[in-house]
């Protein structure tokens, strides 16, 4: 059976957060089998969510080298947004 998890977060580097908490806390433990290195992530079954500010800058999440999660987005896509504008 599947396990949702409802969120609301003020901007989308809020909501990182709470997902990245989520998984890690409420999630499961999931291990790639595919690929050179076996490696092992968490997941959350299914995710729904409500940002109350989403324009707000930055767009993306400052997580500090140290921690070991990627970054969910490049930096130089949402530069790339802003140019266009």
């Amino acid at each position: 059976m599947l396990k949702p998890t409802f969120m609301t977060a003020r901007d989308i580097p809020d909501l990182w957060f709470q997902l990245v908490q989520a998984a890690v806390e409420h999630g499961r433990e999931y291990t790639v089998t595919r690929g050179s290195t076996p490696t092992k992530r968490w997941e959350l079954d299914f995710v729904s969510a409500q940002i109350t500010h989403p324009g707000t800058r930055p767009l993306e999440p400052d997580i500090p080298p140290g921690v070991g999660i990627p970054n969910p987005i490049f930096l130089s896509c949402t530069q790339r947004e802003d140019s266009l504008r």
